[in-house]
């Protein structure tokens, strides 16, 4: 499975929210891409030690996946997901990647996640990811 690192940009929501950033001993939850074999997931992720609880992605901007047959940005997992354990992560299946590039729609994602852990405490974070950075793989996967 090839991985290779998309820009991800984290940042403490509004100060009016009340939601912070995790320290070390919170969870620290992530949406990431994993590219495999031609095909794009995303990676809900905690990373943390601690469990975390109501997980919500935003989304900013919808994503056809599955072949443009599903907005992949309204799936229930990411309206809320109420546990994710500490160290987890659930795959979610995108497309394939030279599906999603044929059909010419924005490539960037970008998602606000919010969550909090057992004491309530509120977390969030934004992430940005640059899916044409995978458009080359799939050159390498053409037969030759």
């Amino acid at each position: 499975m090839a991985k290779a690192q998309t820009h991800s940009k984290k940042h403490a929501a509004a100060p009016s929210s009340k939601a912070r950033l995790p320290g070390p001993a919170d969870p620290s939850v992530l949406l990431d891409v994993d590219y495999s074999k031609g095909r794009l997931f995303f990676a809900l992720v905690n990373a943390g030690p601690a469990p975390a609880y109501d997980i919500i992605v935003k989304f900013r901007g919808s994503l056809r996946g599955v072949g443009g047959e599903v907005d992949i940005s309204r799936l229930r997992i990411f309206r809320r997901l109420s546990l994710l354990r500490p160290r987890n992560r659930i795959r979610i299946f995108i497309d394939a990647a030279h599906l999603l590039f044929a059909r010419r729609q924005s490539t960037v994602v970008s998602v606000l996640v919010t969550y909090r852990d057992r004491e309530h405490n509120r977390f969030a974070e934004s992430f940005s990811h640059d899916l044409a950075i995978y458009r080359d793989f799939v050159e390498l996967l053409k037969p030759s």
